[in-house]
């Protein structure tokens, strides 16, 4: 590839398929559509399960959607980093729920005082419809504005504009 300097322009190409040199040819294929409606998904309907059919279950399909993260693209480096960022943070934050005890650490405030075990048997006791209700509160909840891992100093949500 040669470079040439002339009036009209400033450089121009003698060759036709002219790439840059900081361009990398990503030939990686395109994240499917489906890919982050069934992580998020899998990852919600996670919570609904007890402890135990959780990490069996639903584990061995999160590190198969994690492990297509670095084969496929979303098109250009910010897509992809972006992309990354919220996978693997839901994946770290779905590891400590996982493994740890959601069922005694997030509650609905609302004003009882309940010890966490007496908590953990009453949502035992619920739904399936009621438990997949309370996961994704969790998933899509993460101030936690009402709930038991709100952060200090919110205002509630009913008290109107903050201005």
């Amino acid at each position: 590839m040669s470079f040439a300097l002339n009036d009209s322009a400033l450089f121009t190409t003698t060759t036709s398929a002219y790439k840059p040199t900081w361009a990398i040819a990503d030939t990686r294929l395109h994240m499917p559509k489906w890919y982050l409606p069934v992580y998020l998904t899998t990852l919600v309907v996670s919570l609904a399960l007890p402890r135990q059919t959780r990490i069996v279950l639903t584990l061995p399909i999160v590190i198969a959607l994690i492990s297509m993260l670095p084969f496929r693209t979303e098109g250009s480096f910010k897509k992809d980093f972006d992309f990354g960022n919220l996978v693997l943070g839901w994946f770290f934050f779905y590891l400590s729920l996982c493994f740890g005890a959601p069922e005694k650490q997030f509650w609905k405030k609302d004003g009882r005082s309940l010890t966490p075990e007496q908590r953990h048997t009453e949502h035992e006791a619920k739904s399936l419809r009621e438990k997949l209700h309370w996961s994704w509160g969790i998933w899509t909840n993460p101030r936690g504005n009402g709930w038991s891992h709100e952060a200090p100093g919110m205002k509630a949500l009913n008290q109107g504009p903050v201005w």
